[in-house]
């Protein structure tokens, strides 16, 4: 949206010639222009096209123009646009008011048709005037007045729609309602209508009551009300028992004692969407209700139609899921009856999954066997005394045969989406079952099995199950390497199933002991020189290298950097673009120098001049990295994710390699006796700018974190995971000074409260946490004793610190899935008024300008990602001028700090003059991904201003920055971007 003038001049080009053809001369068809109506037809297209506030106010001002000067029917097809456009652009309008007085004076028409549209209307346009007091006047005087049943029933509309998003309109209608729906007067359909806006009056109290009382009032009239009443009374008083605690229990009793009795089955769908709709809430149901649904259900299992059992199958689940006392309960209690009620129960379940597997109907078979398994679930949990064992063993059976049948059938199946969705609920359910625990490895023999035969869309589904499976099962993992390595041998030409086999031996290795894997990941990697017609003479691969690729990239995510080195180095050469060949040698530096950390440095016995050459070698592959990816970027898009996290990944080797080489200086000064002293203080210096260092590093990865927004949760972790170890080794070299009071990072508070619970002598895994967890707990034991010497304290600092550096080394960096994609899950186009992104200063000829009026534009747009789960609230966009250009200023990480916080970064930097006026930050709501804010530039009340870092002469260049941030749900800030950056002289 750079060009963002020449888009609304555009877009007002289009309406021009729309309001053109909408007003030339009529050509008569019914007393109608048909031209009219195309042009109407052509708005919600205008809206698409142009979704800018300024194009969307003028085109639904000139709507409401012609809808006060029209007939019914060009008002009705108006109204048609207004409903189609109402979610997503009425909310840009920008003159509400204008809008409403040009529309309001139909509503007072002669013509009942004319106000019953013009009711429509205003109802569309609630969200934007949900406070109009006039608007609810007419909606009030309508309700009241209407004698027209079309009339009557728009009235209801409108006043729905106010009652969803006023609470002033909701207080003010609330007793004519009452009065209404009692009326003897009032047809059967309108009270019925009238009940329907009941469903809103949670949000006070008293009208709660109110609304509940009406309810209740209405199910004890006599004679009895019609069914369509009495289902929209029921989900009325259900949509009001879930947004409060007011008699919940009552009303779930009273929902399931109308689907006891002998009522018609829509009725009885019904009441059980309502149950469902009342367990969102978290209501709980008593076991009397339980064995009410019980018995409710062995009538509906037996003879109810298809799509009411599978209402009540669904409706049962979700109240089994979150009711479990409930039916613990039943199987302890005493009474015979209960018990016989639930053996009946547990007979008609058993029944119709056998009837339902023999019909192949998938959906309701995962659903009972999924209500069988909690059954059988609680039944062992309460030492059952209801259930024979040989029954309990038959349902179980059964249930593994019923799945086996649904699991064969998925896979044999043309593919669907929705199969694929069946297959993961259905696969999820296996791991659920009570069964699977004693039969893990034949469940995984059989599920391999059926990876042969899937599609090539179900086969990582499939294994991924397995993976669940061998990690429930760790005892058997030598098994599972034998299955999963002949099923390879015999699936060597078929990439569809060889790769997703492959990640799995890998991904399953990475779980596993060095040790316990090396042989597995020889034979792996001599069926993948199988797989890609390894030549020995030429040392290439020679077929499949596209798929080949793909196993690179596997054995990065699983830390095999050899196997990803060597199919790199196999594929080297054969690519056909010079963009894919540095993209390809890059990842061969960057497996080439985390093999050489994992393997090259003896973690029992480290030699630390070998392990410093090492990381030599490994940093100097890795700058290389850097640089064939800068390369790459100008060839392709831009991967800042990629060069970034392995930037950081540098600099944290750097330190390590620093860190150990003051270990090392210490022990040299422990051996030699002459300036002791001395020798130690200037150690300790040393450690406390390597302290700072690592501070500074642990930030830029909070910054990188705060860069990838929605990003998965596997590289959350691994950021959050290397941030942690910058914070502890920083904490850790800190403490060295005891005049020195050391900062405790919000991030580390966790692991301290771990620290606190930790028993001596606790056995410590080797994950990242759990050392750094080790770190501060010796920290915090030699900082505890009294009077301790400078000397004393760097041994122990020595062997704290050496133990934690090798330690780390020994962690393979994992690359997760974010280093190899470019997909972005958000971005923001921007239009800034002056524009900041012209190469041309902005010239300002007065002296006494003191700030410069700035407006901001922008719309976010997001693509669809798995798993997306955060949203945009706001627009945070921070603007600050500089005496000199911050691109200029370090590397690109460096200049985003100081954008995203320019006290702080350049004071750290020591350049906190080049900042001419603190930040200031402007905020805007995001609305259907539309924002727009205006703001104030603040600049030096003279044309000299601060002087040029290392300048002796005051300069007439001031640097305006903008950086934009998105604010989630959550009031965290994301760095998005576009940042911009303009040169504004003071002549």
């Amino acid at each position: 949206m750079t060009d963002n003038g020449t888009q609304h001049s555009e877009g007002q080009k289009a309406l021009l010639e729309l309001e053109s053809k909408f007003t030339a001369k009529k050509s008569s068809i019914q007393g109608t222009n048909g031209m009219q109506l195309r042009v109407l037809a052509l708005f919600p297209r205008l809206f698409e096209d142009y979704p800018y506030p300024v194009v969307v106010t003028a085109a639904i001002l000139k709507l409401a123009d012609w809808f006060r000067q029209s007939n019914n029917v060009l008002k009705f097809h108006i109204y048609k646009v207004f409903e189609q456009s109402s979610e997503a652009h009425l909310p840009k309008l920008i003159n509400t008011e204008e809008t409403v007085r040009r529309i309001l004076p139909v509503l007072y028409s002669n013509d009942y048709v004319a106000r019953s549209i013009t009711l429509r209307m205003l109802g569309c346009i609630s969200a934007i005037i949900p406070e109009k007091l006039d608007v609810h006047h007419g909606v009030m005087q309508r309700l009241e007045l209407a004698e027209d049943r079309p009339e009557l029933e728009a009235a209801i509309w409108a006043a729905d729609k106010f009652c969803g998003v006023s609470h002033r309109f909701l207080a003010v209608i609330c007793s004519k309602l009452e009065a209404m729906i009692m009326s003897p007067s009032i047809s059967p359909d309108v009270r019925t209508q009238l009940i329907r806006i009941l469903r809103h009056m949670y949000v006070d109290f008293t009208m709660l009551k109110k609304a509940l009382a009406i309810c209740m009032n209405m199910l004890n009239l006599d004679p009895p009300i019609e069914e369509d009443q009495l289902k929209v009374v029921l989900s009325t008083i259900a949509s009001l028992s879930k947004h409060s605690f007011l008699n919940r229990t009552e009303h779930i009793s009273l929902l399931i004692s109308y689907a006891s009795k002998d009522c018609g089955q829509d009725l009885m769908c019904q009441v059980l969407h309502d149950l469902i709709l009342m367990q969102d809430a978290q209501a709980m149901l008593s076991s009397l209700d339980v064995l009410n649904l019980m018995k409710i259900g062995c009538e509906v299992l037996q003879s109810g139609s298809f799509f009411l059992k599978y209402t009540y199958g669904r409706c049962l689940l979700i109240l089994f899921q979150k009711n479990e006392p409930a039916l613990q309960t039943i199987i302890r209690s005493s009474d015979p009856a209960s018990h016989q009620q639930f053996k009946e129960f547990i007979g008609a379940i058993h029944n119709i999954l056998f009837m339902e597997s023999n019909r192949l109907q998938i959906s309701s078979m995962i659903q009972y066997t999924a209500i069988l398994n909690i059954i059988i679930s609680t039944l062992k949990y309460c030492e059952n005394s209801v259930v024979d064992e040989q029954t309990m063993i038959d349902m179980e059976e059964k249930m593994y045969r019923c799945l086996n049948m649904a699991t064969d059938s998925l896979v044999m199946a043309p593919y669907t989406n929705h199969r694929k969705i069946t297959l993961k609920k259905l696969l999820k359910l296996r791991r659920k079952l009570s069964v699977g625990a004693e039969n893990i490895p034949q469940d995984f023999e059989y599920m391999l099995g059926t990876v042969e035969a899937a599609n090539e869309c179900l086969v990582p589904v499939l294994c991924m199950h397995l993976y669940y499976l061998a990690c429930q099962s760790k005892a058997n993992e030598g098994h599972y390497f034998v299955l999963l390595l002949q099923k390879l041998s015999k699936n060597i030409d078929n990439p569809v199933v060889c790769i997703p086999l492959i990640r799995l031996t890998l991904r399953l290795c990475m779980d596993t002991s060095e040790e316990a894997t090396n042989m597995v990941i020889e034979d792996c990697f001599s069926k993948i020189k199988l797989f890609g017609g390894w030549n020995q003479t030429e040392g290439k691969f020679t077929k499949n290298q596209s798929y080949l690729w793909d196993i690179a990239k596997i054995a990065g995510q699983c830390k095999n950097f050899e196997i990803m080195y060597e199919v790199l180095s196999g594929i080297a050469g054969e690519v056909q673009t010079e963009a894919s060949d540095c993209w390809v040698q890059a990842m061969m530096k960057l497996s080439r120098s985390e093999f050489l950390i994992s393997s090259g440095i003896d973690k029992s016995s480290p030699d630390y001049g070998t392990a410093c050459a090492l990381l030599n070698k490994a940093i100097e592959d890795q700058v290389r990295f850097q640089t064939l990816m800068k390369a790459f970027s100008t060839m392709k898009e831009p991967r800042l994710f990629p060069c970034w996290y392995i930037q950081l990944r540098t600099e944290m080797l750097t330190l390590i390699k620093n860190t150990i080489s003051i270990i090392v200086n210490s022990q040299e000064v422990r051996n030699n006796p002459q300036n002791v002293n001395s020798l130690y203080i200037r150690i300790e210096r040393k450690i406390m700018s390597c302290a700072k260092d690592w501070f500074k590093l642990a930030s830029r990865y909070q910054l990188l974190r705060k860069t990838i927004y929605n990003t998965d949760r596997q590289t959350a972790q691994l950021i959050d995971e290397f941030q942690i170890i910058a914070l502890t080794f920083g904490y850790s070299l800190s403490s060295m000074k005891r005049s020195m009071m050391t900062f405790t990072h919000p991030a580390l508070i966790p692991l301290f409260e771990d620290v606190s619970m930790m028993d001596e002598g606790m056995e410590i895994d080797k994950s990242a946490r759990s050392l750094s967890i080790q770190v501060l707990r010796e920290t915090d034991d030699w900082n505890k004793v009294p009077d301790m010497e400078l000397a004393q304290r760097i041994d122990a600092f020595s062997r704290t610190v050496e133990a934690y550096c090798i330690g780390i080394l020994s962690l393979s960096l994992s690359l997760p899935q974010n280093f190899f994609s470019s997909h972005k899950s958000v971005s923001v186009q921007m239009s800034v008024e002056p524009s900041l992104e012209e190469l041309q200063p902005i010239t300002l000829g007065s002296d006494s300008v003191e700030v410069m009026v700035i407006k901001f534009e922008g719309i976010v747009q997001r693509s669809r990602c798995k798993g997306q789960i955060m949203k945009a609230t706001k627009a945070d966009i921070v603007c600050f001028t500089t005496s000199q250009q911050i691109s200029n200023i370090g590397d690109q990480m460096q200049a985003l700090m100081i954008y995203d916080n320019p006290v702080m970064a350049l004071g750290d930097m020591g350049l906190s003059a080049c900042l001419l006026h603190p930040p200031t930050s402007y905020q805007a709501n995001i609305v259907n991904n539309y924002f727009s804010t205006m703001g104030l530039i603040h600049l030096p009340r003279s044309k000299k201003v601060a002087e040029d870092t290392g300048s002796k002469r005051p300069t007439t260049v001031v640097w305006v920055n903008v950086l934009v941030r998105l604010v989630d749900d959550m009031d965290r800030a994301w760095i998005t971007g576009p940042r911009y950056s303009r040169r504004v002289i003071l002549q």
